[in-house]
């Protein structure tokens, strides 16, 4: 996924509301806001749950890969050049690691949105989990 992609799309959850549903259309998400047309542009779209959830799966894979690159390379631990880089700063890197850490909530949002199908609110906590878990490397070791 290119990186600007990412960050757009990281900042589209981290934006996210209760009620509110994400779409996704070229590997961009976008809000979709409660209105009474929203059942009907869903289903000619083709958008729905697990369509988004298998997105954030590989958006937060994709978002821990950038952060250990980064990570191992300022640990000397990496073959990566730092134009090969996407984070090049640990200011940068910091961001996004803070960034990550604010799925969290957001995904809490998504579960009240979606309060009323236990197994989707299940994998949503799964998702949480995998941010928690996921690759810590990039949280052990200091910059």
């Amino acid at each position: 996924m290119n990186f600007n992609n990412l960050i757009c799309n990281i900042d589209v959850i981290n934006g996210i509301r209760s009620n509110e549903k994400l779409c996704l259309k070229d590997y961009i998400l976008t809000i979709d806001k409660p209105r009474c047309t929203r059942p009907i542009y869903r289903f000619l779209n083709r958008q729905n749950r697990e369509k988004i959830y298998l997105f954030l799966i590989k958006l937060i894979d994709d978002v821990s890969l950038e952060l250990t690159k980064f990570k191992y390379y300022k640990c000397d631990m990496s073959y990566f050049k730092l134009e090969d880089l996407n984070i090049q700063l640990p200011k940068d890197y910091h961001i996004m690691l803070k960034k990550m850490d604010d799925m969290n909530g957001s995904i809490d949002k998504l579960k009240v949105t979606y309060n009323s199908d236990i197994l989707f609110v299940r994998k949503l906590d799964l998702l949480i989990n995998s941010i928690i878990k996921l690759n810590p490397d990039y949280r052990k070791l200091s910059i």
